[in-house]
């Protein structure tokens, strides 16, 4: 079997979900007798996410090409599509699996354009099914073409997610759940990797993630400033990520006096997002809901990674992100969005309760097996299986 993945941009650093599934794949290959290429428009990082069997075919958009989508003209087809004719003619995969929504309409563009029968399946990852379709009339439409196509199949990574798939018109009998599963190196040497809360002088609380409004930092900095200002001084936020609030959240922690007690630390690199959480005694995921676009978290990797380390996590009852903590726990707690007052609360528990790690062991045994690569391959190798068997 030959299954050809379609992603326009490989692999950005904030897309380390699809690098490490394609790298999962790859390696099971002598095992599944599953060859696994990728096309793309255009790499990068290739020095730190090196992987065989990468084609690129360059976007090649003209001046004129541009204005074109600018304005919404055939907005949605393959880029180069001749050149793309030729590649798939010659490799002829068994089926084409396609990452994010955009990569899957424009793929079933060119599919129909040529009319080529290859079985498609797109992986859905958050913003494409969320928030996109509400706003292209004309893209919302091609999903639904996509999901009544014969031979096709939407995948979501958490229930939330494949009920969003549905509610946009997409048949249930098309949406499977495949779960991310984590990067084996996150759960090397857990016993003896991670400080104790009780040889640090602070308690170290982190958040990782883009600094836009929808993340939520801005409740987050409040939480820390009310238990501040009621005398619980000994503790520190990180925050890891970059984004257009950064500058915005500076000048709230400012204001609020916070400057010693909240450090930025910018964009940085997926190993040191390991070790800085290996340092902390804590990870805030703080998302909500955006009120306009109404996106949220679909999954949050870094919340699997943190338990992983042996860290504590609270996470707000948005998205799929209650899915990934199971329920309310001595190591995981669910709080109400938007909430300054409810993360306080929930902090405040996890100072006056220090972790236990060899009961924490268990819970984060739970997590991971719930989200093993060997279920994340499994499910996969049975949609593979199931849209070659269809009449």
């Amino acid at each position: 079997m030959k299954i050809l993945h379609y992603v326009d941009t490989f692999s950005r650093l904030s897309e380390t979900f699809i690098y490490d599934l394609l790298n999962l794949l790859q390696s099971d290959s002598k095992n599944s007798g599953i060859q696994h290429l990728v096309l793309c428009h255009q790499r990068e990082n290739i020095d730190i996410r090196p992987i065989a069997n990468v084609y690129e075919i360059s976007f090649g958009y003209t001046k004129f090409r541009r204005l074109q989508i600018k304005f919404g003209i055939n907005k949605w087809e393959i880029p180069s599509i001749n050149q793309v004719h030729e590649f798939i003619s010659a490799q002829n995969p068994d089926i084409i699996h396609a990452h994010f929504g955009h990569s899957g309409v424009r793929m079933w563009s060119y599919l129909d354009k040529f009319n080529k029968k290859n079985p498609l399946i797109v992986q859905c990852h958050g913003t494409d099914v969320i928030s996109k379709p509400h706003f292209d009339a004309v893209y919302l439409n091609l999903l639904r073409k996509i999901g009544n196509r014969p031979k096709s199949r939407f995948i979501g990574n958490t229930d939330f997610l494949c009920n969003t798939i549905k509610e946009i018109g997409i048949p249930g009998s098309k949406v499977e759940k495949v779960t991310y599963s984590l990067n084996q190196s996150f759960r090397e040497n857990l016993e003896t990797t991670i400080d104790s809360v009780n040889d640090k002088i602070n308690f170290e609380i982190i958040a990782v993630g883009r600094l836009i409004k929808w993340k939520g930092h801005k409740y987050l900095i409040d939480a820390i400033h009310n238990l501040y200002s009621n005398g619980i001084k000994k503790l520190n936020l990180t925050i890891i990520g970059d984004g257009e609030e950064m500058e915005a959240l500076k000048n709230q922690v400012s204001e609020l006096g916070l400057t010693g007690v909240i450090t930025f630390k910018g964009a940085v690199s997926h190993l040191e997002v390991k070790q800085a959480l290996l340092k902390h005694d804590l990870l805030v995921q703080p998302s909500m809901i955006d009120e306009k676009t109404k996106q949220r978290e679909s999954f949050g990797l870094t919340i699997l990674e943190a338990i992983a380390c042996g860290v504590p996590v609270i996470v707000t009852d948005t998205g799929g992100m209650p899915e990934l903590v199971g329920a309310n726990t001595p190591f995981s707690k669910i709080v109400t969005p938007a909430s300054s007052e409810s993360l306080a609360q929930a902090i405040k528990f996890f100072i006056e309760n220090p972790r236990n790690l060899k009961e924490m062991k268990e819970y984060t045994e739970d997590r991971l097996n719930t989200f093993s690569q060997t279920n994340q391959l499994n499910s996969l190798y049975k949609i593979y299986n199931d849209i070659l068997d269809e009449g």
